[in-house]
């Protein structure tokens, strides 16, 4: 087991035998995401965890534990958990497939990375390699719905069109709706 330590920053002046330091978790200034950090002591790829519709970036964390001999990047994309929803005059952000996959872009552009996304980060991921590969080594999918390929609706309720906008109040409500349906009423309530 490595150093690497949640939430780390190691700085390139510092001794590469050396813990990193701890920090607050990374937002950079070219993504307006926030990014939470596992950093070890090598430079081996990284590995970017990338979260589904009815997710955000700490569903990973004991994916991430497993990990920790690689530097490990998950983050809430626009819209989810810590990442903005709104601008700071209070305007719902602009949320579409293609500023996702400007964000997915931007943070491989950095180094090689491996990324493994779930659902809707799959098929994130799989338009990252299919139109911007450089640094992209690999990548990993789990229950990515792929419903430009004949037949997979059949499969799924909802077909996703890549060439329209995400409308977040509606993704709210529905994951609302579909909480519920999954606790039941009374435990939704007792929620915080």
């Amino acid at each position: 087991m490595s150093d690497a330590q949640e939430t780390s920053v190691f700085k390139p002046d510092q001794d590469p035998m050396q813990s990193p330091t701890r920090a607050e978790p990374d937002i950079p200034k070219i993504v307006p995401v926030a990014l939470t950090h596992i950093t070890p002591v090598h430079d081996w790829p990284r590995i970017l965890l990338v979260h589904g519709t009815m997710d955000r970036s700490t569903s990973f964390k004991r994916v991430a534990g497993h990990l920790r001999d690689y530097e490990v990047i998950s983050y809430d994309r626009r819209g989810y958990a810590n990442s903005p929803f709104r601008d700071r005059d209070g305007t719902p952000r602009k949320v579409s497939w293609q500023i996702h996959l400007q964000d997915l872009t931007e943070i491989i552009s950095e180094r090689p990375t491996v990324v493994f996304g779930h659902s809707y980060g799959g098929t994130l991921s799989l338009l990252a390699a299919e139109r911007h590969a450089d640094n992209l080594i690999g990548i990993i999918t789990f229950e990515s719905p792929l419903s430009w390929i004949p037949g997979w609706s059949r499969w799924s309720h909802t077909s996703i069109d890549p060439s329209e906008d995400i409308d977040l109040e509606w993704s709210q409500q529905e994951a609302k709706r579909f909480m519920i349906s999954m606790i039941g009423e009374p435990s939704w309530k007792r929620l915080p």
